[in-house]
């Protein structure tokens, strides 16, 4: 059962994992530990923000990073993820992935360089009521990346990846993915086009899924180091993908999507920085009724009260605004304006406090569906030996006000270690 295996400590399960990349001749290693419990609803981690389904989660996350000469690095990774849904049971799961990541520069100088990246992912989830969902998945996949400073980056990448159900029949399924990416300056840097492709191909056709899933992506950014406007981005995407990869998601449903974004930056003085952005997005489903298009409109402000060698005191203020239009679920249809202000103050190098405030405010156009939800945050950073060891704590508080439902309190604390060797 999650709910009762997922109290019992990830750490027995990752060591093995990470005592593979813990060289005693290491030049330098780092190491990050990380642990979550809290509550969420659905409609914090998907796009269209339909369903409202709250869980109870608990994550436990191990990394080390490890330097073992010039011109090798490895990264080892490990977690765990528990959901416990208050409601949906059928999808009470636990989540264990593990990643190996050695990293070889081939040739390299202080102009131009060759790396290859070779990465080996094994993921196991299990459903508490619903055995025929569970899957093991594992990955191969190697990277070669030529880069010459300040100028190009190429990379290729080629993989393989394998779905193993083991309480079901005709599920299995295995496939080849290939992905290329691009990024080129001109004109003294001043302007930076990229661009990536993605395509994988499955051993098998299942009904309501694609044999054949595919991404592109560009984007251009021009500096203009002009009075009130430093630069503007314009990128986009479009292609097909499986939710059970990409999404904090636990249907597994393949989707087709488009994403587009405008954002221009702002350099008002030393003091003060600005951001303005534009995105539209729209999500089909092969085999659901949850397709949507939108759009997100917004700007932010970072202002530096103090900011010297001992001290900086600084604010950052957000206002957003999000539109959703389902198609088929016209009462989920909704409006969301986000005002949001956060207030740090660190003493560099030893510690830092942060503070924050965000309100979501919901309007449907089912109006009995109005809601808004307030979140309160307060974190702080401690660093220890010398700035060896930091300690970062973060705790959230979530008010959820409803129309037409009683109001629902919720609550998250992150506890996070990082010891550098």
């Amino acid at each position: 059962m999650p709910g009762i295996r997922s109290r019992i400590s990830v750490i027995p399960l990752l060591l093995p994992t990470l005592l593979l990349v813990l060289p005693i001749s290491a030049q330098a290693t780092t190491l990050l530990g990380e642990t979550e419990v809290g509550q969420r609803s659905t409609s914090e981690d998907y796009d269209g923000e339909d369903q409202e389904d709250d869980y109870h989660y608990l994550n436990g996350h191990i990394n080390i990073d490890s330097k073992i000469s010039d011109k090798l690095t490895t990264e080892a990774d490990a977690s765990r993820k528990t959901k416990d849904y208050e409601t949906l049971n059928d999808l009470d799961n636990q989540t264990d992935a593990f990643t190996l990541k050695p990293t070889l520069l081939l040739r390299g100088d202080d102009q131009r360089s060759l790396k290859a990246d070779f990465r080996t992912n094994y993921r196991r989830k299990r459903y508490e009521n619903q055995p025929r969902l569970d899957y093991n998945q594992i990955a191969l996949q190697s990277k070669f990346t030529l880069q010459k400073t300040s100028l190009y980056s190429i990379s290729a990448l080629a993989g393989w990846q394998k779905y193993y159900y083991p309480a079901a029949d005709n599920k299995d399924q295995s496939n080849l993915f290939e992905t290329t990416e691009g990024s080129r300056y001109f004109f003294d840097q001043r302007l930076n086009l990229r661009s990536a492709f993605r395509i994988g191909i499955t051993d098998v056709q299942r009904e309501g899924k694609d044999k054949t899933k595919f991404e592109y992506s560009g984007g251009a950014i021009y500096r203009l180091s002009q009075p009130w406007i430093d630069d503007i981005e314009v990128s986009g995407g479009f292609g097909k993908r499986d939710s059970k990869d990409t999404e904090n998601q636990d249907e597994d449903l393949d989707f087709t999507f488009s994403r587009y974004r405008i954002k221009t930056d702002h350099v008002i003085n030393p003091s003060i920085k600005a951001a303005v952005y534009y995105e539209r997005f729209q999500k089909d489903y092969k085999a659901d009724t949850l397709d949507f298009n939108g759009y997100d409109a917004g700007a932010g402000l970072d202002w530096d009260f103090v900011n010297d060698k001992e001290s900086r005191s600084w604010t950052n203020l957000d206002l957003g605004y999000r539109n959703i239009d389902f198609l088929e679920k016209q009462s989920s249809s909704y409006g969301k304006l986000t005002p949001d202000i956060n207030y740090s103050y660190q003493r560099k190098q030893n510690w830092k406090i942060t503070t924050g405030f965000q309100a979501d405010i919901y309007d449907y156009d089912a109006s009995l569906k109005d809601k808004t939800r307030y979140t309160f945050q307060v974190g702080g950073d401690k660093y220890l030996l010398d700035s060896h060891i930091l300690l970062s704590l973060l705790v959230k508080y979530k008010l959820t006000d409803y129309a037409e439902r009683k109001d629902q309190n919720q609550d998250s604390v992150k506890l996070t270690v990082k010891y550098r060797f």
